[in-house]
């Protein structure tokens, strides 16, 4: 079981949710708004931190689960595969799976049956290995 918590660590406004909160504030709202905002960039300022940047995926968004997962997986092991990375190792996983079935098919065959499909099974490794090959895998 994983130890991983998603944390509240920010505090995200939509820029704008913000104007639409500032034109029905008070002007004395709007100026208590706009100098919080400069004392808590003068803070990080101060403090020799960058200015903060940040990649924002909202719920609703296709990608949202599968960004979780990505920060998970970073928090838990200290590395990140990009998705198109993982995806490959998936097909090379699949593709192995299926040349290990194929070797134990014909080490349960007899003598006669095995000479009868063995061409034929390691034309199939073959093309197996091919294609792992040309997705970037090892032969």
């Amino acid at each position: 079981m994983s130890d991983f918590e998603k944390e509240n660590k920010y505090l995200v406004v939509k820029r704008s949710d913000l104007r639409g909160a500032l034109i029905a504030a008070t002007p004395e709202m709007q100026s208590k708004i706009d100098s919080s905002l400069e004392y808590i960039s003068k803070v990080r300022e101060i403090s020799n931190k960058p200015e903060l940047c940040c990649v924002v995926v909202e719920h609703d968004w296709p990608m949202y689960a599968d960004t979780w997962k990505s920060i998970q997986q970073y928090v838990e092991t200290g590395s990140y595969i990009e998705q198109d990375e993982a995806v490959r190792k998936a097909k090379i996983e699949v593709l192995d799976e299926a040349v290990s079935e194929i070797e134990e098919w014909k080490s349960t065959k007899d003598d006669v049956e095995s000479k009868k499909y063995n061409r034929a099974m390691n034309d199939s490794i073959g093309i197996i290995n091919n294609l792992k090959s040309q997705i970037g895998g090892e032969k």
